[in-house]
């Protein structure tokens, strides 16, 4: 399995128990050559949630994960 793949499973993993929410995710990639912002679908829209949060923190560094309330 690739490194991308092995991600994209552990962020289903991460946000499948909350989905069906009211909060689109999107996810930002960055690497030395290119950037890119893609809005996952309705059907991954989340409840926010402490635990929710605090498991993307663990995974992906705190610094890494934004909460942007609109």
């Amino acid at each position: 399995m690739t490194a991308a793949a092995t991600a994209a499973k552990k962020l289903r993993e991460l946000l499948g128990p909350y989905r069906n929410g009211p909060c689109p995710v999107s996810v930002r990639y960055r690497n030395g050559e290119a950037i890119a912002e893609l809005r996952l679908g309705d059907e991954w829209c989340v409840t926010p949630d402490d635990d929710l949060i605090s498991s993307l923190n663990d995974w992906l560094k705190p610094e890494n994960v934004e909460i942007v309330y609109a």
